[in-house]
């Protein structure tokens, strides 16, 4: 409210506000650092596994939360930064586990293999409510109530040096292009080898942004096809839904002759040859939501 407003205050007060926002986003840059030296601390003592042990149940102390941790493979130190890394990822786990998921059991499991570590954090809690989204949050890549493309955004403003990997269950060219366009270093499908996704991440973690060759094609196909302008993509929404071309013309405020011209832009672009064909091209390449 008072960022909102402060061009109704005074000049001096202005520069004090200035004075404090600065001083607030210095005092989290402190609190970041010391949260991260302690981890630092953890590990100096103790082996990765060991260090999450203590943390997860320095978490659940005062709670009736039972811990197992399960180390597979032979113990061995890591690389720091990997293992700071590693760190604050299984804590963060924890902590929203802790926090959201009411479990009873906390599992923390950890397995060396020779070229990789996997660490797996799970519960027997009451997880997340699927049923709770919206159905654009089910169809696409992203968070509840925020999309993909702006939540990549959001971290990268925040956080420029963050290095983002999309993972999705599509591979819609449309959701590959907006997420690579939004500052995403690559983009990864669910159901791909776990060998192949661990190739992705080490690649990107080294400075990389390589694509696996399915979503490198898709996003070949993308730039191969014509763009749609956001008229187009109003008219294809529109479309998909069922609308016919008068209502799309009353929805959108155009005339029928505007529409009409629309769609014959569309089917070229899309190489179609009618609305049925359209509706099709759209779900194969993600243009549109239905929700949208």
């Amino acid at each position: 409210m008072v960022r909102t407003d402060s061009h109704n205050l005074g000049e001096t007060t202005q520069k004090h506000i200035q004075t404090a926002h600065k001083l607030a986003r210095t005092a989290l840059a402190d609190a970041r650092d010391s949260i991260w030296n302690m981890c630092s601390q953890v590990l100096e003592k103790y082996d990765l596994s060991r260090a999450l042990e203590r943390i997860a149940k320095q978490l659940t102390g005062v709670t009736d939360i039972e811990i197992d941790v399960d180390v597979v493979g032979k113990r061995r130190r890591l690389p720091p930064v990997v293992e700071n890394n590693l760190l604050r990822i299984g804590q963060e786990a924890l902590t929203n586990a802790c926090k959201h998921a009411n479990p009873k059991t906390i599992n923390v499991r950890i397995s060396y293999q020779n070229r990789r570590l996997e660490l797996l954090v799970s519960d027997d809690g009451i997880g997340f409510d699927i049923e709770s989204l919206s159905p654009e949050s089910k169809k696409s890549f992203g968070l509840p109530g925020m999309g993909g493309a702006e939540a990549i955004m959001a971290i990268r403003k925040l956080h420029p040096e963050t290095k983002v990997i999309v993972i999705s269950t599509y591979d819609w060219d449309e959701d590959i292009h907006r997420a690579l366009q939004s500052g995403a270093a690559s983009y990864i499908l669910k159901d791909m080898p776990i060998e192949d996704i661990a190739e992705i991440v080490r690649s990107v973690f080294e400075g990389g942004s390589s694509l696996p060759p399915p979503v490198a094609k898709r996003l070949a196909e993308h730039s191969e096809r014509e763009q749609i302008t956001e008229r187009e993509r109003e008219v294809l929404a529109a479309l998909v839904k069922g609308r016919s071309n008068k209502e799309i013309a009353v929805s959108l405020s155009i005339s029928d002759e505007t529409v009409k011209s629309h769609l014959k832009t569309l089917f070229q672009k899309l190489k179609v040859r009618d609305r049925t064909e359209a509706a099709i091209a759209d779900i194969r390449h993600g243009i549109v939501h239905l929700d949208e």
